[in-house]
């Protein structure tokens, strides 16, 4: 149950939340509940309606509650909720348990228990609890998502520390995300000419919490030591316009290349074409992007926020303060001259074992079957 996951419209929203899905449907059978609340007209206060593209959905049933906003939106979420999972259970499918993904969805899922009987499940995830950011209403939602769901699954030990703040007396388990490591790898493998430019490669967003004019900032200090590189964005977003004429503005257009939204196979390659991944974040928690170059065998530089060192050890790339640009330029200078040197396959070992669908989803049925056992209650 999600107010995030991908759709035609936004394709890479709640991408992490369907790498859950994906992860654990080998071992139990999964349904999508996933509700959108939207601004524009509908004939009715919600509507309720499966996704008919299976190919789109990689088989895993969707089942879509698109809500009209209103001033009441917290009683019709509750109201349009309850109704899906009424008609999951008329058309076959009876949950023996909920996992919930964000608080927004939480609260509604443990409201829902008393009716229907299921244990829930929580993962949380939004950077918006680190940042401060929840209004009272939205505080009061998280509390009582957390306090009173079975078991609270955040993706990080930093998110957690967060959390705790709010439900000091929860359940929690941490549970990362995951990759598909039978897409992401590092393949056969390729020389690369020591005299080419390293290729930078940035992957996600193009919004202010990723940090990117810092990231451009840094580059065009960066030319005064160095021009032996080049940098590719994949990815879309509001600041797009800003960040493009900012690489004009700074000489860096003939080394900075926006390319915009690609599919996660053309990532993937990407990432496997690549010498080191790049992302800037102000805040971050559990970025997806970091697996997956991880799993390809790309060493990573990115900012020492969030959950973010919990992934970056080991030698798997290099960690900076966010938001210095000096820093950033010290940062890249030295995962410039490190990026070629390490071993990329080690790498990708070291991500399939911690990160892969088999761990987390294993951990994730484990988890379930617990619940389902009642081993959390009383903790």
């Amino acid at each position: 149950m999600t107010p995030w996951y991908p759709t035609p419209q936004h394709p890479v929203q709640g991408v992490f939340v369907r790498e859950h899905a994906l992860a654990v449907r080998p071992y139990v059978d999964v349904v999508v509940l996933h509700h959108i609340t939207v601004n524009q007209p509908l004939a009715e206060r919600y509507v309720i309606e499966w996704d008919q593209d299976r190919a789109r959905s990689l088989d895993i049933p969707i089942l879509r509650v698109r809500q009209r906003r209103s001033r009441f939106s917290s009683v019709w979420t509750l109201k349009s909720a309850g109704q899906a999972v009424e008609k999951l259970q008329s058309d076959g499918f009876r949950p023996d348990l909920v996992h919930a993904h964000i608080f927004t969805m939480g609260w509604v899922a443990v409201r829902l228990r008393r009716r229907f009987g299921f244990p829930v499940v929580v993962t949380e995830q939004t950077s918006a609890i680190p940042r401060g950011l929840l209004s009272r209403r939205s505080k009061m939602k998280a509390r009582y998502a957390f306090r009173h769901a079975d078991l609270v699954l955040p993706v990080s030990r930093a998110l957690q520390s967060r959390l705790e703040a709010y439900a000091p007396r929860a359940r929690y388990v941490v549970v990362p995300n995951t990759v598909d490591p039978t897409l992401f790898h590092p393949g056969a493998g390729r020389p690369r000419d020591p005299g080419s430019p390293k290729e930078l490669l940035y992957v996600g967003l193009l919004v202010p919490v990723k940090g990117l004019p810092i990231l451009m900032r840094a580059l065009h200090r960066l030319v005064d030591r160095r021009r032996d590189w080049r940098l590719t964005l994949v990815g879309d977003g509001p600041d797009r316009t800003r960040l493009e004429s900012m690489s004009r503005e700074l000489g860096l257009e003939s080394r900075v290349k926006f390319l915009g939204y690609r599919s996660k196979d053309e990532i993937a390659e990407f990432m496997r074409r690549s010498d080191l991944l790049v992302l800037p974040s102000r805040w971050d928690n559990m970025p997806c992007v970091l697996l997956e170059a991880l799993a390809c065998g790309l060493p990573v530089i990115a900012s020492k926020v969030g959950g973010i060192p919990e992934i970056v050890t080991d030698g798997l790339g290099w960690l900076v303060p966010p938001g210095r640009v000096e820093s950033w330029v010290d940062g890249l200078d030295a995962a410039l001259d490190g990026c070629r040197s390490v071993d990329r396959m080690r790498i990708a070992e070291i991500a399939r074992r911690r990160w892969s669908h088999q761990t987390v989803g294993t951990l994730l049925d484990s988890l379930y079957r617990r619940v389902l056992r009642g081993d959390f209650k009383g903790r």
